[in-house]
């Protein structure tokens, strides 16, 4: 009786110890996967260009969909589906490439062919879980202070559409004299 309690003590051991070990596997990095954007932000960092800021947008573009995968090869393919155009839609745009991740969070896409304007190809990557993909850039661009548009709405240089009732020459003259250098941030918001 004393054997069978002895084997049965020693199987039960053992057994232990083998469920104890890892049996997870190769990890598979978080971004591997395809990814959709939920939400989109930005953040001006000068003052007085709060106007341009925006939160809790469903799209970067206007576009019905925003999706971008991320193969354990390497590879990537972003779709943006039905961006839209003043009168109409361009369609769809769809890039592929190869990305890399580097230590510091960075994230390059060289895309295979010509770089589509308007559309970014280096992120930080600010948060990534098992569900979750925030990537971050920055523009750097030039725009009207609020004050001044302010100024212009009162009299009567913007009209009440938001549109500029001055000359080709004027509106030169104005950017050149007025508009100024601004940072942008945006923040994109992925699920998978």
């Amino acid at each position: 009786m004393k054997k069978i309690i002895y084997v049965f003590a020693l199987l039960c051991g053992f057994a232990f110890l083998t469920s104890c070990g890892s049996d997870d596997g190769p990890s598979v990095d978080p971004i591997i996967g395809t990814w959709e954007l939920f939400n989109v932000s930005s953040n001006v960092t000068e003052s007085d260009f709060e106007y341009l800021e925006f939160s809790d947008r469903a799209s970067l573009f206007g576009e019905d969909v925003y999706s971008i995968e991320f193969l354990a090869d390497g590879t990537y393919e972003r779709i943006l589906e039905e961006v839209p155009l003043t009168g109409g839609s361009i369609g769809n745009i769809d890039d592929d490439g190869e990305w890399e991740l580097d230590e510091d969070g960075d994230l390059f896409l060289e895309v295979d062919g010509t770089e589509i304007g308007g559309l970014s190809y280096e992120y930080s990557v600010a948060e990534i879980t098992g569900s979750d993909l925030i990537l971050e850039f920055s523009e750097a661009g030039s725009a009207f202070p609020q004050t001044k548009i302010n100024e212009w709405f009162a009299d009567g240089t913007i009209d009440g559409d938001g549109a500029f009732t001055v000359t080709d020459s004027e509106f030169d003259s104005l950017a050149t004299n007025f508009s100024q250098n601004i940072n942008t941030t945006f923040s994109l918001k992925f699920s998978k």
